[in-house]
C-alpha cells in the first residue's frame, strides 16, 4: 500500500501520515479494515520537531 518511512527528511504528507495510522490501527489493534477506514480524524501529523536522520517521529492525532 504504501512504502515505510522513517520522515527523516520532513517531507511526510498528511495523507501518507493518516494511512499509515489506519494501517497501525489494522495491525496492531486488529480493527477490521473497513472500520479503520471509517474512523473520522480532526488532525494527523508528525510530532513537532526537527526530524533526526534514523529515528521515527511519533504521530500525533486528535479523534
Amino acid at each position: 500500500m504504501c512504502k515505510k518511512t522513517d520522515n527523516s527528511g520532513g517531507k511526510e504528507t498528511t495523507e501518507i501520515t493518516e494511512i499509515q495510522l489506519r494501517k497501525h490501527l489494522q495491525d496492531t489493534f486488529k480493527i477490521a479494515k473497513d472500520i479503520a477506514d471509517t474512523i473520522r480524524f480532526e488532525r494527523v501529523h508528525r510530532s513537532p520537531g526537527q526530524p533526526v536522520s534514523g529515528k521515527i517521529r511519533n504521530i500525533v492525532v486528535k479523534f
